[in-house]
């Protein structure tokens, strides 16, 4: 065999392998990305931090699960909540401010630090009870302004995507919570759902006034279920908070479009029909946006409408203001029957 033979194979098995690898890295991008990236224009430009707590790999799951959704974007930092001051918030993208700061917080308040959220419970105990700044547990607005990071993003008009089972808890001095407390006695951590479709999110998307393309409009596009059902596959630390509010205000203020419900087969009961486990939540007053994932979407069963959710309330979060896709396709979604 000539030289320039066997020179030419060896250029076409390299150019063969060379394209299986960009095949590869081309299947595993768009499985770990989010599946609809209608805000493309966006994603080199919009500026999110990301605050978790890593309290026994809970918040680091779902911390790993927001990056994914997000990672089309090239401006994503991230820190651990434990070690994050307003100050550290202020710097992270200097001179500019994050859009968007998403908090992750995967349960145990004492992993999310000091300056995600205050309140003093030798004061007012163990009875989760918080109202508006300058009440029980609130902090007082000069204080907050110089410490409190969400708080802070309110006045500074960042936006806050809240993330996981505690979430309320963490937005109950600016969204008005009241009586926030979890480990409800009927729906308590979920696990007495031991079977995958006995518990899951209601999504209503009939509900959704944030118009295109939606907080979870996308998601039930994806989920592809007849009844708009967003499944848990594990069922720990699912539980949302439950809270009342401090005043009408505050409660109008807030719409719901998702709210978890379990079927017990051994009580032959739905719990959550009446909707008092709200699972996402948005706020949208004074030029100021957030949203609450009142759950843990690492625990989501279909993780591509879960990843969308993140992605969705992230970008309206920033006020971007998306293109409709020209072209529109769904992954098959994995329908729990």
């Amino acid at each position: 065999m000539g030289l320039l033979k066997r020179v030419l194979i060896i250029k076409s098995r390299l150019i063969f392998v060379s394209i299986l690898f960009l095949s590869f890295v081309f299947v595993f991008n768009s499985w770990s990305a989010v599946p609809l990236r209608y805000c493309k224009d966006y994603e080199k430009d919009i500026r999110v931090l990301v605050i978790y707590n890593d309290a026994y790999n809970v918040g680091e799951t779902a911390k790993n699960l927001v990056k994914e959704a997000m990672s089309t974007c090239s401006n994503i930092k991230v820190r651990k909540a434990s070690n994050t001051s307003w100050a550290h918030v202020k710097s992270a993208f200097s001179p500019n401010l994050p859009e968007v700061i998403v908090h992750v917080n995967g349960g145990w308040q004492k992993y999310s630090g000091p300056y995600i959220t205050h309140f003093d419970e030798k004061k007012i105990g163990r009875r989760w009870e918080f109202n508006w700044m300058g009440h029980s547990g609130c902090p007082n607005m000069d204080k907050a302004i110089s410490s409190e990071i969400i708080v802070s993003a309110y006045y500074n008009r960042i936006g806050v995507v809240a993330v996981g089972d505690d979430a309320p808890h963490n937005m109950k001095c600016i969204s008005g919570f009241n009586k926030v407390h979890t480990g409800d006695n009927t729906m308590k951590d979920g696990s007495r759902f031991d079977q995958p479709w006995e518990l899951w999110t209601q999504l209503e998307p009939s509900k959704d006034p944030t118009g295109f393309p939606g907080i979870i409009k996308n998601a039930v596009k994806i989920l592809k279920d007849p009844n708009n059902r967003m499944y848990f596959r594990n069922k720990a630390g699912s539980e949302p908070d439950v809270f009342t509010f401090h005043n009408a205000t505050y409660q109008n203020r807030l719409k719901t479009m998702g709210h978890q419900v379990g079927y017990d087969r051994s009580a032959k009961l739905v719990v959550g029909g009446g909707g008092e486990y709200p699972t996402i939540s948005i706020t949208d007053v004074n030029n100021w946006r957030a949203v609450m994932l009142n759950y843990q979407p690492e625990n989501v069963h279909n993780l591509n409408a879960s990843k969308q959710i993140l992605y969705d309330a992230i970008m309206w979060t920033a006020k971007k203001i998306c293109k409709k896709p020209v072209t529109y396709q769904v992954i098959k979604g994995d329908v729990i029957r």
